[in-house]
Formats: C-alpha cells, sequence, structure tokens
C-alpha cells in the first residue's frame, strides 16, 4: 500500500512539474499575438501587401506613365 501511495505522489509531483511548462507557452504564445496585433506591426504587413500587390499588377498591366514610348 506504501508503494502506491508512493507513486501517486511522484506522478503527482511529475504532473505538477510539466504544468508551468504549458502556461509559460501559451503565455508567450499570447504575447506574440498581441505583438503582432500592434500598430507598426499591422502597418508594415498592410504597406508590403499594397505593394506587392501594386508591383504585381504593374508587371503584367505596365503604365505608360512608368514604360514610355
Amino acid at each position: 500500500m506504501q508503494t502506491t501511495q508512493k507513486s501517486r505522489d511522484q506522478e503527482k509531483s511529475r504532473s505538477q512539474e510539466k504544468a508551468p511548462l504549458a502556461g509559460k507557452a501559451n503565455t508567450q504564445l499570447a504575447y506574440f499575438l498581441r505583438y503582432l496585433s500592434l500598430a507598426p506591426v499591422l502597418a508594415i504587413l498592410a504597406v508590403s501587401i499594397a505593394v506587392t500587390i501594386w508591383i504585381l499588377i504593374n508587371a503584367y498591366i505596365p503604365d505608360r506613365l512608368f514604360y514610355p514610348e
């Protein structure tokens, strides 16, 4: 009976040791997602997407202002 009590205590202590690691990963993910939602990060992302679309459109349908004849 004593061995089962010891094994239960060991399992409980192991599960308590793993819990802070999972919590730390969740908080790091939350902080990372909060960082990604900051205004400068979103602004850089939006400008990058807009410029990429503009470059691709001008590559296939060039404007006369950029390619004079």
